[in-house]
Order: C-alpha cells, then structure tokens, then sequence
C-alpha cells in the first residue's frame, strides 16, 4: 500500500512499515515509479520543483500525515532507481521478519 496514514492509521500494526523520502529538489520520479495513465502536457521542471515545494510546504501542517510510525524503516529514495528501492524494501522485510 502506499499513501499517507498508511503506517500510523490504516495498518498500525504491520509488521514492517516503510517510510519514502526524497531530496525535494528531485524534480520528477525516476521512470517506473508513477503509476499514472492519464496523457498530460509536458511540464518544464522548474515548474515541476516549484508545484512540489508548494505541495510540501500545503502538506507540512499535517504532521501526522508527514511523519513515518515510530517502527516505520526510512528510505531515502532521492539517489535510488526503483529496483534499488525495492531491494532495500526486500532485504528490510527479510531482516525483520525472517
């Protein structure tokens, strides 16, 4: 799953949580992590970086929105491709779990 409260409120008691972070100076997700379908206009991404940094700072008063559980594993995914992610996630899950 993801999307916000999904550690603290929707499976708080998960056995293994993850938390993804990124450099917000990364203008757009590696290729493969959207999951979006729909045709859009192509955006410069400047304007990218600054619809994120607006996103960010809308979303900042919700904490707990913002805020991984407090038995959720970090990642950050700023420097990593999506295999790298989902290798860290595997070997994450195998460590806690067995």
């Amino acid at each position: 799953m993801r999307g916000t409260d999904q550690g603290t409120v929707v499976f708080p008691d998960a056995g293994c949580k993850f938390f993804l972070t990124a450099d917000s100076e990364r203008a757009s997700p590696p290729a493969g992590w959207t999951t979006c379908t729909i045709p859009r206009p192509p955006i410069d991404e400047d304007e990218l970086r600054r619809r994120s940094k607006q996103r960010d700072e809308r979303d900042a008063p919700r904490v707990e929105t913002m805020r991984p559980a407090v038995d959720a594993i970090v990642l950050d995914r700023t420097r990593l491709t999506v295999d790298a992610v989902v290798e860290h996630m595997e070997q994450a899950v195998r460590k806690r779990l067995g």
